[in-house]
């Protein structure tokens, strides 16, 4: 089996324990921008069933958000793994003074397996550090929504 095949049976594997086992299988909805984008003006005029569904509909889009971050994680994690494989199986191709930074930095240039699944883990940690604190930040516009909402 080539990497990228196993890279997608890994992702598939893991999507595939996610929804047998039925946790937060969300997805983005165009909504969520709605809720998340809301002005000034548009706060003003909102019912307190507005206030509490666009609350609802926040706290969706973070278990979206916390999913989404998890698989990239995972993603993470698989391409560590797998680059540790490729660099432990030809590690010993260099002399015993070089150090272990050049090691890695040459046998992923070189390797093309290994360059492709360094590729996956920059996008992973790119996708991740993009996340970053977004879910903290939705889940408290959801939060003033709902306070909002309570004071109707």
């Amino acid at each position: 089996m080539d990497i990228r095949a196993k890279f997608d049976k890994f992702k598939s594997d893991v999507d595939d324990y996610i929804n047998n086992n039925n946790l937060n299988t969300f997805e983005f909805k165009e909504e969520f921008k709605i809720a998340e984008t809301l002005t000034i003006d548009e706060l003003a005029v909102l019912t307190q069933d507005d206030c509490f569904n666009y609350s609802f509909m926040l706290y969706q889009y973070c278990d979206y958000i916390n999913l989404e971050k998890g698989r990239q994680d995972g993603i993470l994690m698989w391409c560590k793994s797998a680059l540790s494989d490729i660099i432990a199986r030809e590690v010993h191709n260099f002399d015993k003074y070089t150090k272990h930074e050049i090691r890695v930095s040459t046998i992923v240039n070189e390797n093309e397996v290994a360059k492709t699944i360094d590729l996956w883990k920059k996008h992973a940690e790119a996708r991740v550090l993009a996340l970053g604190n977004k879910e903290q930040i939705v889940r408290q516009k959801a939060n003033c929504l709902m306070e909002k909402g309570k004071r109707k």
